[in-house]
């Protein structure tokens, strides 16, 4: 049930590093006065130079079960942390970290929720911040569902530990603004091959489409269109909305470097996990059975590469992907350092947001407490 509710409220390690950030990335625009109410960054809720994404566990199983995962995912994070104004932190207060949250939480809180034993349950956040004015603001069972980061651990399935750590890495990523970086616009033109027969829904949606299912088919509706058509893809609710390029439009200015990312944590590996991690890996012969990779030109020969992302490896012996490896990119690093610049303020017009009225009718009230005190009890009551 809640991850129903949090779904429907979703509309869309040591690192070394060198000192030249490239600039690849693929993120949310920063907000104009004009489209300050569409995700964007994260706003500077404190005043203080920082840029906070704070969180609460939904309750004392997640903590329980996600605390050290969250913990070495914003690790992960840290590099970009170094060279920006954001921080990750709870919203019980920095270090508190036994944060789990209740009807007090405030409304753009980021919730973290384990849905392991959920049916359906899936690791997925939301993107960016979305502001929400204040007489629009609506609970779900009592809590503010607009920001959160769902977590299915793997791991008692056997996958690595390393696997719940990239994908919750990941998803933090989206949290922060930045998107799949396989959903450029332009990621075609980059080199990015998509093949939908291999997706598990293909054949279901074919059939749909076949059978002109009644409510979404529509005149010419083909498997091929709702393989490249975003739109079309969405109708249907099929998977292929996660790796195809998107259209512009979903990210308001679609916000992108000159250059593809190819090393991204924010970009999907060629195989589904259960290709390379529960399935006999060494059966599994690049680039076959792929349904996504990376397709350039030497002259008039083709050539295939392995997507692998966040800097993870094959075992050469084993064919497994190897996630102990994993870390964020250099481009992750210029993207997030763009995001929430030190020196400038965060979260572009942050000014009229929310959270920023709040710091100023704090500081009004207490003008008007200093100015009562100054006066006396007598002229106060006047």
């Amino acid at each position: 049930m809640l991850l129903a509710i949090l779904l429907l409220s979703l509309f869309s390690i040591a690192y070394q590093h060198d000192t030249r950030l490239d600039k690849r990335w693929y993120s949310v625009d920063h907000l104009r006065k004009e489209t300050r109410h569409l995700r964007g960054p994260w706003p500077n809720f404190y005043g203080d130079g920082t840029t906070p994404i704070r969180f609460c566990f939904e309750d004392e199983n997640s903590y329980d079960k996600l605390l050290a995962l969250v913990q070495d995912a914003i690790g992960l994070w840290k590099p970009a942390l170094d060279v920006s104004t954001l921080t990750i932190e709870p919203s019980c207060g920095r270090g508190n970290w036994h944060c789990i949250c209740d009807e007090d939480t405030h409304w753009d809180t980021l919730t973290i929720v384990d849905v392991t034993d959920e049916e359906g349950g899936k690791t997925v956040a939301t993107l960016g911040h979305k502001y929400v004015k204040p007489e629009d603001r609506e609970r779900v069972d009592g809590r503010y569902t607009y920001h959160f980061l769902a977590v299915k651990r793997d791991e008692p399935e056997g996958f690595s530990r390393w696997w719940d750590l990239h994908g919750i890495a990941h998803e933090f990523g989206h949290v922060a603004g930045l998107d799949h970086e396989h959903q450029r616009p332009d990621a075609e033109k980059k080199g990015f091959w998509w093949n939908c027969d291999m997706l598990k829904d293909a054949a279901s949606v074919r059939q749909r489409i076949a059978d002109r299912e009644e409510g979404t088919y529509e005149e010419g509706d083909t498997f091929e269109r709702a393989c490249r058509e975003f739109d079309m893809a969405y109708r249907y609710g099929f998977s292929a909305t996660a790796i195809m390029p998107k259209p512009a439009k979903l990210l308001g200015a679609g916000v992108r470097s000159k250059e593809l990312d190819w090393d991204s944590i924010m970009i999907y590996p060629s195989y589904r996990g259960e290709k390379r991690l529960s399935e006999e890996p060494k059966s599994v012969r690049f680039p076959e059975g792929a349904y996504i990779h990376r397709r350039y030109y030497e002259g008039t020969k083709i050539r295939d590469v392995e997507l692998l992302p966040g800097h993870i490896t094959v075992d050469p012996v084993t064919r497994r992907y190897d996630y102990s490896t994993v870390r964020i990119s250099e481009g992750d690093i210029a993207r997030i350092a763009q995001l929430y610049p030190r020196g400038k303020p965060a979260g572009g017009q942050a000014e009229a947001w929310e959270q920023a009225e709040d710091r100023k009718q704090a500081k009004g009230r207490e003008q008007a407490e200093d100015r009562k005190q100054a006066k006396g009890p007598e002229q106060a009551e006047a």
